[in-house]
């Protein structure tokens, strides 16, 4: 982790000011979003015109995305509004906090200490005369900072923050031990910090996950997830966004899932290549361990577009709507018309992929019978129809 010299603790908090820019709130209708979004209310679909309001304000969200999060079949759970993405932007980039945000661990024994302890984390004490003479007996010259933190206020704050203590962590602490004070200290001029920003997040029952935006270089975007215990939100993993991972990401459409045949994996949505193929389609993929392992079938031959073009996504499910025990895909994306009468009006396109043993098959006659009666408004609008007759979903690509 490259440290940030102390002189540049005075800029770093005036990042803290960071305004978030408002977006205005795009609605749907079927050939032009224009309007609010009309949005059949069903048993389970918990999107609501009021929910929809309160994502406005977050840091450079897409307007049609915003609808995506608030899908019950989102496996990520409720998306957190703008207010609450600041309070939680206030919560990571607190003393204490910070430093869970600048090691990857997926889980709390894998976390480093000396990432996470730099700053002191509030718990630091002056060291004394005999502290600092012991410290120097050991060969080191104390040059600028010192930083001392006994053991056992180590513990407690690691205990209240993970819910684990010093030597159950797989990384060691390289500050030097000071046995007879049972403390550990250590000098430095400089400040690991770095302002966050929380672009989204969701809440799934006591689970937060936030997607964490790093505004300085050297330190990585990254994934936190955190745990209410009691009273207090404890980390629970930190994951570093792929430094090579694939420019056209669409970040908020790329979920964690586990599927038959290729278990743990990550779908992963991304935005057409259109400065070297203006024609090109959205592609959805399977990632794991930073390797692809799958691209899903696209609807139009070469996976290119002729009169429209892409726009963005609004909803990702995965569920087993044929009871075949392979988990189902449904897609919900926008489109431009690029000319005719209709040139500059959106409308929706669902696609439904059947799955299989380490394969998906495009239901083109199943997405056809959705989008010709416009019932692809809401992963809810559409299993109304699916559940309305019986659906064939033994139909051959």
């Amino acid at each position: 982790m490259r440290k940030t010299k102390a002189g540049m603790k005075i800029r770093n908090l005036m990042l803290a000011g960071i305004i978030c820019c408002t977006l205005p709130q795009t609605g749907c209708s079927i050939e032009k979003i224009t309007g609010e979004s009309p949005l059949d209310s069903v048993p389970g679909d918990s999107r609501e015109e009021d929910d929809r309001g309160q994502n406005q304000g977050v840091l450079n969200p897409s307007p049609l995305d915003q609808t995506a999060s608030d899908s019950p079949d989102n496996p990520q759970g409720r998306a957190l509004s703008a207010p609450e993405l600041e309070q939680w932007t206030e919560f990571v980039n607190r003393k204490e906090n910070n430093g869970f945000l600048l090691c990857q661990y997926k889980e709390p024994q894998e976390l480093d200490p000396n990432e996470v302890l730099y700053n002191g984390v509030g718990i630091e004490t002056p060291p004394g005369p005999e502290e600092r003479e012991a410290y120097e007996a050991q060969g080191h010259a104390i040059e600028t900072d010192v930083f001392l933190l006994t053991a056992e206020n180590i513990d407690n704050f690691l205990e209240r923050k993970a819910g684990i203590q010093l030597h159950e962590l797989k990384k060691e602490l390289d500050w030097i031990y000071l046995e007879s004070w049972d403390s550990y200290m250590t000098q430095h001029g400089d400040t690991n910090f770095c302002y966050f920003a929380c672009t989204e997040g969701w809440q799934n029952g006591e689970n937060i996950e936030l997607r964490c935006k790093a505004q300085f270089t050297g330190p990585q975007d990254c994934t936190v997830t955190l745990r209410k215990t009691g009273e207090e939100y404890q980390f629970v993993s930190n994951l570093f966004a792929p430094e090579d991972s694939l420019p056209g990401r669409i970040e908020d459409q790329c979920f964690p899932v586990t599927l038959n045949g290729f278990g743990e994996t990550e779908f992963v949505s991304c935005r057409p290549d259109t400065e070297n193929s203006p024609l090109q389609d959205v592609t959805f993929e399977l990632w794991k361990e930073g390797s692809k392992t799958y691209t899903f079938p696209g609807v139009t031959e070469n996976n290119l577009r002729m009169v429209d073009s892409f726009g963005g996504i609004e909803a990702v499910s995965f569920k087993d709507y044929d009871f075949d025990g392979y988990t189902d895909v449904i897609i919900i994306c926008t489109y431009e018309k690029l000319s005719g009468e209709q040139a500059g009006g959106q409308y929706r396109e669902a696609r439904i992929y059947k799955g299989g043993e380490k394969e998906f098959t495009y239901m083109d006659q199943l997405s056809f019978s959705v989008n010709v009666t416009q019932n692809n408004q809401s992963i809810s609008q559409i299993l109304k129809q699916l559940q309305t007759k019986e659906v064939n979903f033994t139909e051959t690509p």
